[in-house]
């Protein structure tokens, strides 16, 4: 689990990978400035993926929250099956996507993880 601290608005470098075809879960951890949970009953999570950073087209792919503790300051980002099935697969470094996460405070809204995206090719396809 990335642990975030979320007072110095340097967001966390996290890379991963995915399977198409496969669930993705990530699980974070926010923190204050001196590392103790940060409370975060009332924030909201949004986590998307692009081609790349800054890229005005249509998020490839939109994370859903599928878990949260709030007194202790986690929660777990979720892409499902039938979305991870029509990711790009990666052929180079070239091709790998980029992802963050933001959370909404209600006040403020804060990049608190971000990295790149390995997309590998699935093989077996349940509907085959």
């Amino acid at each position: 689990m990335a642990a975030l601290d979320i007072e110095t608005c340097s967001p966390d470098a996290v890379d991963f990978c995915i399977i198409q075809g496969n669930s993705f879960e990530i699980d974070l951890e926010i923190v204050d400035d001196v590392g103790a949970p940060q409370n975060i009953s009332g924030w909201t999570f949004n986590a998307q993926i692009r081609n790349r950073y800054a890229d005005d087209a249509l998020p490839l792919l939109a994370f859903t929250e599928s878990a949260r503790n709030d007194t202790a300051g986690t929660v777990t980002m979720r892409l499902e099956a039938l979305e991870t099935e029509t990711a790009p697969y990666s052929k180079t470094n070239a091709d790998l996507l980029r992802w963050d996460v933001e959370a909404d405070d209600g006040t403020n809204v804060t990049t608190i993880a971000r990295g790149d995206v390995l997309v590998i090719g699935e093989t077996t396809r349940l509907a085959d």
